[in-house]
């Protein structure tokens, strides 16, 4: 299948899922945050519904430093031990953040999830220390990857917070 056909049904099933319930004017997807055109107006509804990902993409949007890319794909696969991925490439004082997602319908909790890595990156987290710390909410996952209970409990946060909307206007 094309990945506009891909697309457009993965547009089409969050139009459907997510009705009309916005959070305030400053959130929103800043121009400056690379996404593919057709995934822009879906990567908008569910930040201007959850108010976690509001957060986060305002937090990010704060950071002149940061460089955010968003590649969604149908059928993406970014690594046998993970469904998303975040790459980040330090130039400077320049952070960019590459966010993987699969085209999919875990799409809201994922992009809230890898959205948690790059704040916990914009704050300067060792991960690497924290990792070696009993407790720390880090772990290494392999090699030089990493997972946070931070960021699980962020993209749960914010399937939640979809779930609910979907929920009340359903009644």
């Amino acid at each position: 299948m094309p990945l506009c056909a891909a697309a457009g049904a993965a547009v089409l099933l969050l139009k459907l899922a997510l009705p009309l319930v916005p959070l305030p004017a400053e959130c929103g997807v800043p121009a400056d945050v690379e996404v593919a055109p057709v995934y822009r107006p879906v990567i908008e509804r569910l930040v201007t519904r959850s108010p976690t990902l509001c957060a986060q993409m305002r937090r990010i949007a704060a950071d002149d430093r940061v460089v955010l890319r968003i590649v969604v794909a149908h059928g993406l696969r970014p690594g046998a031990c993970c469904r998303a991925s975040t790459r980040f490439v330090r130039r400077g004082v320049r952070l960019e953040a590459n966010v993987r997602l699969p085209a999919s319908a875990e799409l809201p909790e994922l992009l809230a999830h890898e959205l948690e890595h790059v704040v916990e990156q914009i704050e300067g987290l060792d991960l690497v220390r924290l990792s070696r710390v009993r407790d720390s909410g880090v772990y290494r996952i392999e090699g030089n990857r990493f997972e946070t209970l931070r960021a699980q409990a962020a993209g749960r946060a914010a399937r939640q917070e979809l779930e609910t909307i979907a929920f009340d206007a359903r009644r």
